[in-house]
This record gives C-alpha cells, structure tokens and sequence, in this order.
C-alpha cells in the first residue's frame, strides 16, 4: 500500500540540512520522485526531503552538473546530523499505526 511508503531524498530546493517531512505532494521536478509517482499510480506516499541546496540559489547553473557534484567537508559536517534527523522520522513514521 502506497501510504506506507516512506521515500527519504535529496532536495536542491531546501538549503543544505534541513529536511522536511510531507504526504501527498507532486514531485516539483524531482525525477526519481516523479519515476516513483508514475510506477505505484499515487503520490500518496511520505517523502522525507533532505536539503541538499546552496543558500545562494544562483549558483545553480546547470542542475544536472549541481546534483551529481560531490558535497564538501563543510556540507557533509551540516548533512550528518540531517541524516540523523531523517532516521529518527522513519523510525517515527514505521511506529505508528
């Protein structure tokens, strides 16, 4: 059943750490995102979006070049405890009925 699909994923659109949980949402040009919707029939399902994005939006030229660069020491030390947070929401999330 799609509504207990937990997807956790990288998001451009959140500044780098964040994360943030939502149900129900399209995929706002997310294609692995849109692979999922398009597969199961439903964007019923609970996303976790961790934050990958630069605080300067400009500096997004080319996305494709953005998401498959590598993160730097600085952003893996603000990533580690997202991580974190997003392991603690789907233990959340998996314990709830």
């Amino acid at each position: 059943m799609a509504k207990d699909l937990i997807v956790v994923h990288d998001d451009k659109d959140i500044p780098v750490g964040e994360i943030r949980v939502q149900v129900n949402r399209g995929p706002a040009g997310h294609n692995g995102i849109k692979s999922i919707i398009e597969n199961i029939g439903t964007q019923d399902f609970t996303r976790i979006r961790i934050g990958v994005g630069p605080a300067d939006k400009e500096k997004i030229e080319i996305i494709s070049n953005f998401v498959l660069n590598k993160f730097t020491k600085e952003e893996f030390k603000i990533l580690q405890p997202a991580l974190d947070n997003a392991i603690t929401e789907i233990k959340r999330l998996a314990s709830v009925e």
